[in-house]
């Protein structure tokens, strides 16, 4: 599987054993299909196999940005993020955003996020740091559009 091969081919110059194993294990979860299909994924392919994944939640939540090791650092990441923030240009919340890991971190800030945070997370006892990121919505002139000026979506995300 895709998501498990980048963490455990991608994850160890970043991560300890433990917290690639644990963060590799994710896709053998019950919550690993509504990672994928809670929100609007999309999947490049290259001669009918995936090679990376892009999911972003209506409220401007991305949920996902990975990448098959094999195609890891040549532009791929960067291509799925634009097309998935293109593809939901006015995100209920005003503007984008995203708990990074160490690796997805430059991509976000190469594509106009801004680091606003960190946060410690524990999963299955294994700790975590995640980057907090987050990205304006950019109104013609190259100004963030003002507050409020996204349209509401009532749309819940698990």
């Amino acid at each position: 599987m895709l998501y498990a091969e980048s963490v455990r081919v991608l994850g160890p110059g970043q991560y300890s054993p433990d917290q690639v194993r644990m963060w590799a294990s994710f896709a053998d979860s019950d919550g690993f299909d509504a990672f994928i299909l809670d929100v609007d994924t999309y999947v490049a392919e290259l001669t009918g196999s995936a090679v990376g994944f892009c999911g972003v939640a209506t409220d401007g939540h991305v949920a996902s940005v990975y990448v098959a090791p094999v195609h890891a650092r040549r532009g791929l990441g960067g291509w799925l993020l634009r097309h998935a923030l293109a593809a939901r240009p006015r995100p209920s919340s005003g503007g984008w955003y995203a708990e990074a890991s160490a690796l997805s971190l430059p991509l976000f800030l190469r594509h106009g996020f801004r680091e606003t945070g960190r946060e410690r997370v524990f999963r299955q006892g294994v700790e975590f740091e995640r980057h907090l990121v987050a990205r304006a919505i950019v109104a013609a002139g190259g100004q963030a559009a003002p507050a409020g000026t996204a349209p509401h979506n009532s749309r819940r995300r698990s």
